[in-house]
């Protein structure tokens, strides 16, 4: 049998949307009780965190067609 790798995706699966995806990680790891709303200091941190992940990304961007990673990084969990 041939091997397909479009059936075996690499990394982490896209975000729903930033703020689901920091209440899962805030909840995993006890900063708010499940269910509860996230403050907005707590939200500024995670767009602050996700920002400087797509900085320490940038000098390794490729110039070709694969596209960069820190605006992958910005486009799936970064502020609108």
């Amino acid at each position: 049998m041939e091997e397909n790798e479009n059936d075996d995706p690499v990394g982490c699966p896209p975000a729903k949307d930033p703020l689901s995806e920091f209440r899962r990680i805030a909840e995993g790891h006890n900063l708010i009780r499940i269910g509860d709303p996230m403050d907005e200091n707590l939200i500024q941190a995670f767009y602050a965190l996700v920002e400087r992940c797509a900085c320490v990304a940038e000098p390794f961007d490729s110039s070709d067609d694969t596209g960069s990673a820190s605006e992958a990084i910005r486009a799936e969990l970064g502020q609108d």
